[in-house]
């Protein structure tokens, strides 16, 4: 049977604190690290909810335009029904001061 005794001597004290030092290190680089990752996540969602509050904004904004567009096309609709009506109306007028001077030719004629 082996005993193996371990003398706490400078050197092995040394060795524990190295490892004890690494150990701390590596926990402070963990953390660095985690903290990195988290900072980058909340950097990730602000720009996501940027990009979400864009892409609502442009929705909006294409729905009225639409809106718009579809308004201005009813309008030039109404415009062009009504100018269609007016060039009518001008024929009807004329037509009817054509017939006033010819039955005033008449009229003067017969006196």
């Amino acid at each position: 049977m082996y005993f193996f005794v371990f003398s706490h001597n400078a050197e092995t004290k040394l060795v524990f604190r190295q490892l004890d030092n690494e150990v701390v290190l590596f926990k402070e680089e963990m953390e660095r690290q985690q903290k990195s990752v988290a900072k980058e996540k909340r950097r990730l969602v602000a720009a996501k909810m940027r990009v979400d509050e864009q892409e609502a904004t442009n929705w909006r904004e294409t729905n009225a335009i639409r809106t718009q567009q579809a308004d201005i096309e009813t309008k030039q609709a109404v415009i062009k029904r009504e100018k269609g009506m007016l060039a009518d109306r001008e024929r009807h007028v004329q037509l009817l001061e054509d017939q006033r001077r010819r039955n005033r030719f008449v009229i003067w004629l017969k006196w």
